[in-house]
């Protein structure tokens, strides 16, 4: 029975990549978008900056990590990028709140916003604790900064709220999707489930439809002959013969047909014994049917007394057909699926 899935397992996480769209070159154009957005809003305002050498490697820093976080990866987002995304970040906001050369920075402020859109798409790829880690330490330089400079702290409140309140949406955001993977997981199950039910049921009718047939095929004649006449040698051989060809379509089925089911019926004929046995769990296919009766037909057509045992091994044995045949003389001889020899025993007569 198929499971859902939780959020570490990779359905889980192809899902919600998916639901991203991060696969989409459109979302690559439209992180380069926004880093470029986040480089003008820095260059107009170098008045409000030390140094803007700093200003643009800060900038280098984000639109780095903003193009990366959107980009095809395993969910949740890969670890240790993670934490090199919130240090890198971290010591960008540090250098740029030093960098502030005015208490109103204004759009000198650029990275607080920068930064939590890559915390942002973070949290939503699963890495929720390590987003509010790095949000905190893009921060906290704010708070400092606003000490040092005899700013009361709603300054510094009122610069970082909007970048946490991002953040708090897409943790939420995060919640409610796994939520709704779970559920499509759930209902794929089930759909698998069911198709699974109804593709059984299919082949039940249909096996129960071919065994009709074949019952039909091989039984009613005789017992048409049986009901017209009384039993006597010709009637009796015939049944004989029905009752083994039903015996090998119940447990052998894959070697009934062709001219491997028309050689063990004249050998029968001939009073070989012939038992057939299919221990391979239906693993005989039509090309693998043709390699295994030419490899057992010259020992079944040259037994002429005695008992004749083919049979398809388990999947795992080293031999995949085996043939013994015990009379007078007595042979046996193991093959591959391809009809390849692997031993052989030739014909010696049998001390009794």
């Amino acid at each position: 029975m198929a499971t859902v899935t939780d959020e570490g397992s990779p359905a889980a996480a192809e899902t919600r990549s998916a639901l991203l769209g991060l696969d989409d070159r459109w979302v690559t154009l439209g992180a380069a978008v926004l880093a470029s957005i986040t480089m003008l809003q820095a260059s107009t305002s170098t008045d409000a900056v030390r140094v803007p050498l700093l200003t643009g490697i800060c900038i280098a820093i984000v639109a780095t990590a903003t193009i990366m976080v959107v980009q095809s990866a395993p969910d949740p987002y890969p670890l240790g990028v993670t934490v090199a995304m919130c240090v890198a970040l971290s010591a960008g906001s540090v250098a740029t709140t030093w960098n502030y050369a005015t208490p109103q920075p204004g759009f000198a402020a650029w990275q607080l916003q920068a930064s939590a859109t890559v915390m942002l798409v973070l949290a939503i790829r699963g890495r929720i604790a390590w987003a509010w880690l790095g949000t905190a330490g893009v921060n906290a330089p704010t708070f400092v900064w606003a000490h040092v400079n005899g700013l009361p702290p709603s300054t510094a409140w009122a610069m970082t709220l909007p970048p946490v309140m991002l953040v708090g949406g897409a943790s939420l955001y995060n919640r409610a999707i796994r939520g709704a993977i779970a559920r499509v997981h759930a209902a794929e199950a089930r759909q698998r489930e069911l198709e699974i039910i109804e593709a059984r049921a299919h082949l039940a009718a249909k096996l129960r439809d071919s065994a009709h047939q074949r019952v039909s095929a091989l039984a009613l004649p005789v017992l048409a002959r049986a009901h017209r006449k009384r039993m006597d040698a010709a009637l009796s051989e015939d049944a004989a013969a029905a009752e083994s060809a039903l015996r090998d379509a119940i447990h052998a089925p894959a070697l009934t047909g062709g001219s491997l089911g028309e050689a063990v019926a004249a050998a029968r004929r001939r009073g070989v014994a012939v038992m057939l046995r299919d221990d391979s769990g239906h693993q005989l296919s039509p090309s693998r049917a043709e390699a295994v009766t030419s490899a057992v037909l010259p020992l079944l057509q040259s037994t002429q007394d005695g008992r004749v045992v083919i049979r398809l091994a388990p999947p795992a044995s080293r031999a995949h057909v085996t043939v013994r045949a015990s009379g007078r003389r007595s042979a046996s001889a193991e093959f591959r699926w391809d009809g390849e020899m692997l031993c052989q025993s030739s014909p010696s007569p049998t001390h009794e």
